[in-house]
């Protein structure tokens, strides 16, 4: 299949070959078709500036630093008591956003109460019983058995306190908990409450939906999914759907094929100083600039052949075979330069079908 495949490619350039090579070294001579309809094989089709969106656009969104986001939900089980924010509110850091009764922690606050309370009452008889069997008026059995008191309430004093520190907690701010037990989880960062779900008297967990969403600002960098890859030197700016329009650096800071549909996927840094939220979305738009030397052609009208990709040009009555560099291409088009300088320029006829154009020249020329 593929000796099969390289025969024809082969055939098709030699045809071609046979058919322009009358004029060599130039490979010109006279045309000997006139511009056909668009669906002949012989079509020409013009040559064009770099247009084709499906190369020069990708959908894009603006991605930030991990800790630009915030999700706030509680830890442990609890029931929704109080809103103190809507969505679209600007919050600081540390700023209320719900309170909510969550009895696991209220239990651990009154362990450790009630540890601590223990623990200092066994630790005061601890060391007065110390005195005492310095004396010869205690018993070390009666000293044991008070240090092991003292040691049970101090475990469960710390697991207390890992339970409350889990929650956001300090065990020394934990005591008014015992006699009010809402609590109130604040806003980590400054930023927008994007979104706020449930209602009062819902029961949440930690495996459940976030109660609040927040956004926060930051320095943004602009992830593209692109089908191919942009022009090689082409200027690439983001056009975000609130109309901004930011100028990035044109080299990615990183970039990945993605196994699944092989979009390109680039990161790229803004050019200039801006703060933006996550999420922001928009395209990446790549402009090729001055080269004057890239064209966009059709697909189809690129021969492709073992010494290099080329094109049947035509100019007046004269046609020639083009050596040309693929830069990139689509299903549909695609963006060539000419390997000699002005040999192929906007405005310029090619055929539009290069493999039916080498197989009419070939029997033309047989």
């Amino acid at each position: 299949m593929v000796r099969a495949a390289l025969s024809l490619s082969l055939s098709l350039s030699l045809s071609l070959s046979l058919s322009l090579g009358a004029c060599a070294p130039e490979r010109e001579c006279a045309a000997r078709s006139v511009r056909g309809a668009a669906s002949s094989p012989a079509a020409w089709v013009e040559a064009r500036a770099p247009e084709d969106l499906a190369l020069l656009e990708a959908p894009a969104r603006v991605v930030l630093p991990g800790d630009s986001e915030a999700a706030i939900r509680p830890l442990f089980r609890a029931q929704l008591v109080a809103f103190h924010v809507r969505a679209g509110d600007r919050v600081k850091k540390g700023q209320p956003i719900v309170d909510v009764i969550a009895p696991d922690v209220v239990l651990a606050a009154a362990a450790y109460r009630g540890a601590s309370r223990r623990r200092a009452v066994q630790g005061a008889r601890r060391d007065k019983l110390a005195t005492l069997r310095e004396q010869g008026l205690s018993t070390e059995g009666a000293l044991f058995e008070v240090r092991s008191r003292t040691a049970e309430s101090d475990q469960q004093a710390l697991a207390a306190a890992a339970t409350l520190r889990a929650a956001g907690i300090e065990p020394a701010a934990s005591r008014g908990l015992v006699d009010d037990p809402r609590m109130t989880l604040t806003s980590p960062i400054d930023g927008v409450v994007r979104e706020l779900r449930g209602h009062v008297g819902d029961v949440v967990d930690s495996q459940q939906e976030p109660i609040a969403t927040l956004l926060g600002e930051g320095a943004p960098r602009v992830e593209a999914r692109f089908l191919r890859e942009p022009p090689a030197g082409a200027t690439l700016r983001f056009d975000a759907v609130d109309g901004a329009s930011w100028p990035l650096v044109p080299t990615p800071r990183a970039r990945v094929v993605e196994a699944d549909d092989g979009v390109l996927v680039m990161w790229f840094d803004v050019a200039d100083e801006r703060r933006a939220y996550a999420g922001l979305r928009g395209v990446v738009v790549a402009r090729p600039g001055d080269d004057a030397e890239l064209v966009q052609v059709p697909t189809d009208a690129i021969l492709r052949r073992e010494e290099g990709p080329a094109v049947a040009r035509r100019r007046g009555d004269v046609i020639a075979l083009v050596d040309v560099e693929l830069v990139t291409d689509s299903g549909a088009s695609a963006f060539v330069r000419a390997r000699d300088a002005g040999a192929l320029v906007v405005g310029d006829l090619v055929a539009g079908d290069a493999r039916a154009h080498a197989r009419r020249a070939g029997e033309e020329a047989g």
